[in-house]
Protein backbone atom coordinates (compact mmCIF):
# COMPACT_ATOMS: atom_id res chain seq x y z
CA UNK A 1 0.00 0.00 0.00
CA UNK A 2 1.21 3.68 -1.23
CA UNK A 3 1.83 6.12 1.67
CA UNK A 4 1.62 8.48 -0.77
CA UNK A 5 -1.81 10.78 -0.20
CA UNK A 6 -2.70 13.68 -2.84
CA UNK A 7 -4.85 16.12 -1.43
CA UNK A 8 -4.81 17.94 -4.53
CA UNK A 9 -4.84 21.22 -3.07
CA UNK A 10 -2.87 23.00 -5.84
CA UNK A 11 -6.59 22.63 -7.65
CA UNK A 12 -8.26 24.83 -5.34
CA UNK A 13 -5.33 27.24 -4.88
CA UNK A 14 -5.64 27.52 -8.85
CA UNK A 15 -9.27 27.98 -8.63
CA UNK A 16 -8.95 30.37 -6.01
CA UNK A 17 -6.38 32.32 -8.10
CA UNK A 18 -8.45 32.64 -11.09
CA UNK A 19 -11.41 34.13 -9.13
CA UNK A 20 -8.90 36.70 -7.88
CA UNK A 21 -8.88 37.19 -11.77
CA UNK A 22 -12.55 37.05 -13.09
CA UNK A 23 -14.75 38.19 -10.00
CA UNK A 24 -12.98 41.87 -10.31
CA UNK A 25 -12.94 41.74 -14.00
CA UNK A 26 -16.43 41.10 -13.72
CA UNK A 27 -17.10 44.43 -11.42
CA UNK A 28 -14.94 46.50 -13.62
CA UNK A 29 -16.04 46.04 -17.09
CA UNK A 30 -19.84 45.19 -16.87
CA UNK A 31 -22.34 48.16 -16.80
CA UNK A 32 -23.71 48.85 -13.21
CA UNK A 33 -27.39 51.45 -12.92
CA UNK A 34 -27.56 53.47 -9.45
CA UNK A 35 -30.95 55.28 -8.42
CA UNK A 36 -30.87 58.62 -9.49
CA UNK A 37 -32.17 61.95 -8.26
CA UNK A 38 -35.83 61.51 -8.90
CA UNK A 39 -35.66 57.64 -8.11
CA UNK A 40 -35.64 56.32 -11.08
CA UNK A 41 -32.74 54.13 -12.48
CA UNK A 42 -29.94 55.18 -14.02
CA UNK A 43 -27.94 53.62 -16.67
CA UNK A 44 -23.78 54.49 -15.68
CA UNK A 45 -22.08 52.08 -18.31
CA UNK A 46 -18.91 50.18 -16.96
CA UNK A 47 -17.07 50.91 -14.19
CA UNK A 48 -14.01 52.00 -15.22
CA UNK A 49 -15.60 54.40 -17.61
CA UNK A 50 -18.09 55.73 -15.04
CA UNK A 51 -14.49 56.21 -12.87
CA UNK A 52 -13.62 58.55 -15.45
CA UNK A 53 -16.52 61.16 -14.69
CA UNK A 54 -15.92 62.47 -11.54
CA UNK A 55 -18.13 65.80 -12.25
CA UNK A 56 -21.73 66.16 -12.28
CA UNK A 57 -23.20 65.93 -15.90
CA UNK A 58 -26.79 66.99 -16.61
CA UNK A 59 -27.95 62.81 -16.98
CA UNK A 60 -26.71 62.59 -13.78
CA UNK A 61 -26.65 65.84 -11.73
CA UNK A 62 -25.49 64.32 -8.16
CA UNK A 63 -22.60 62.18 -9.35
CA UNK A 64 -24.23 59.15 -8.12
CA UNK A 65 -22.75 57.41 -11.45
CA UNK A 66 -19.08 58.02 -9.73
CA UNK A 67 -20.23 56.98 -6.27
CA UNK A 68 -21.29 53.80 -7.57
CA UNK A 69 -18.35 52.97 -9.51
CA UNK A 70 -16.36 53.79 -6.49
CA UNK A 71 -18.45 51.36 -4.84
CA UNK A 72 -17.72 48.44 -6.97
CA UNK A 73 -14.09 49.60 -7.18
CA UNK A 74 -14.45 48.81 -3.62
CA UNK A 75 -16.18 45.58 -4.19
CA UNK A 76 -13.77 44.24 -7.11
CA UNK A 77 -11.06 44.98 -4.78
CA UNK A 78 -12.48 42.99 -1.86
CA UNK A 79 -13.35 40.25 -4.01
CA UNK A 80 -9.74 40.13 -5.01
CA UNK A 81 -8.09 40.04 -1.36
CA UNK A 82 -10.42 37.39 -0.36
CA UNK A 83 -9.70 35.19 -3.28
CA UNK A 84 -5.78 35.67 -2.46
CA UNK A 85 -6.22 35.06 1.19
CA UNK A 86 -8.43 31.41 0.35
CA UNK A 87 -5.09 30.89 -1.92
CA UNK A 88 -2.57 31.04 0.47
CA UNK A 89 -4.13 30.04 3.39
CA UNK A 90 -5.36 26.67 1.21
CA UNK A 91 -1.46 26.45 -0.22
CA UNK A 92 -0.38 26.87 3.58
CA UNK A 93 -2.47 24.45 5.24
CA UNK A 94 -3.23 21.93 2.52
CA UNK A 95 0.72 21.34 1.86
CA UNK A 96 1.62 21.28 5.84
CA UNK A 97 -1.35 18.46 6.04
CA UNK A 98 -0.28 16.80 3.19
CA UNK A 99 3.39 16.20 4.14
CA UNK A 100 1.75 15.00 7.47
CA UNK A 101 -0.27 12.46 6.27
CA UNK A 102 3.07 11.48 4.21
CA UNK A 103 5.06 11.42 6.71
CA UNK A 104 6.94 8.17 8.29
CA UNK A 105 4.62 5.89 9.98
CA UNK A 106 5.17 5.70 13.68
CA UNK A 107 1.56 3.09 13.80
CA UNK A 108 -0.47 6.23 14.89
CA UNK A 109 -3.55 6.54 12.97
CA UNK A 110 -3.64 10.67 11.29
CA UNK A 111 -6.17 12.22 12.67
CA UNK A 112 -9.53 13.21 10.52
CA UNK A 113 -9.04 16.39 9.75
CA UNK A 114 -8.32 17.65 6.15
CA UNK A 115 -7.96 14.20 4.59
CA UNK A 116 -9.35 13.96 1.31
CA UNK A 117 -9.85 16.43 -1.67
CA UNK A 118 -13.48 17.27 -1.01
CA UNK A 119 -12.41 18.71 2.50
CA UNK A 120 -9.78 20.55 0.81
CA UNK A 121 -12.14 21.89 -1.05
CA UNK A 122 -15.31 23.02 1.62
CA UNK A 123 -11.67 24.55 3.52
CA UNK A 124 -12.06 26.93 0.77
CA UNK A 125 -15.69 27.41 0.62
CA UNK A 126 -15.28 28.33 4.26
CA UNK A 127 -12.95 30.37 4.61
CA UNK A 128 -14.14 32.10 1.59
CA UNK A 129 -17.21 33.02 3.14
CA UNK A 130 -15.82 33.87 5.81
CA UNK A 131 -13.07 36.20 4.56
CA UNK A 132 -15.60 37.91 2.51
CA UNK A 133 -18.03 38.67 5.16
CA UNK A 134 -14.83 40.53 6.65
CA UNK A 135 -13.86 42.37 3.97
CA UNK A 136 -17.98 43.20 3.75
CA UNK A 137 -18.06 44.53 7.08
CA UNK A 138 -14.77 46.26 6.77
CA UNK A 139 -13.01 44.85 9.59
Amino acid sequence: MSRDIRLQYERVVGAALVLAVVLPLYFLLTGFAVTGSNGAPLPCGTTVSALGRDRSTTTDPDGACHAGAVERLHLAGGYFATSLGVALCVWLVGGARERRLNGPWDGRVPSGWITTPGQVWMLAGVLFVIFISVVRSGL
